[in-house]
């Protein structure tokens, strides 16, 4: 009996203690704020903008917006630019071949695709349309007529001989004229449309 009664309290005494005794608990340490940073920015996608370069020289791509990027191609056709932060961006898009600038708004957030192009080169359809246009003055002044076109080119003739003259070879566009003579004050201004040729009425000194 007595040894039954010891056992007891032993089992009663070892329970008691197993109730008392915490349970283990296993900490891990925090994920550094670094490593956090990293994994968010791997999630987030970057866009990309691809443009067609038509110039027949280098494509200069310039991007401002949440943040400014500035590209530039040589290679003839499209052309992918990437890891561009996703965002509304000004796009203004230049080449060395000539002095076309081109300026869109866009919203990159995946794939961009570009329809606007700079310098491209006219087709045999276009060059039929588009004459070389010519100029005709008719110098009664009595002295030297000059004539001074800007617009597409800028082109600067002059005539000492009376009656008319042709002033040959100006790229087709909208010029200004600007019309003085040697032997006279003052100054003629007009402008004209060129796609062929343009007469201008006789001038003459008063």
């Amino acid at each position: 009996m007595k040894i039954t009664r010891i056992l007891n309290v032993l089992v009663a005494a070892i329970f008691v203690v197993t109730l008392l005794v915490p349970t283990p608990v296993h900490a891990y340490p925090s994920m550094p704020d670094s490593v956090v940073d990293s994994i968010s920015s791997a999630q987030q996608k970057t866009g990309t903008l691809v443009v067609n370069n038509t110039s027949g020289g280098t494509l200069r791509v310039s991007l401002s917006g949440p943040k400014s990027y500035y590209f530039s191609t040589s290679k003839k056709g499209k052309t992918q630019f990437t890891g561009i932060e996703p965002g509304t961006y000004t796009i203004t898009l230049t080449a060395n071949t000539c002095t076309d600038v081109v300026t869109v708004n866009k919203k990159i957030k995946d794939k961009v695709t570009l329809k606007e192009t700079v310098c491209a080169k006219k087709t045999d359809k276009d060059k039929k349309n588009q004459k070389i246009s010519s100029l005709v003055v008719d110098n009664r002044t009595g002295g030297t007529l000059y004539a001074t076109l800007t617009g597409p080119k800028n082109y600067y003739f002059y005539t000492s001989k009376q009656g008319k003259t042709t002033f040959e070879n100006i790229d087709p566009g909208t010029y200004s004229i600007t019309i003085t003579s040697s032997n006279c004050s003052g100054s003629l201004t007009f402008n004209k449309k060129f796609n062929g040729q343009v007469s201008l009425k006789p001038f003459v000194c008063h």
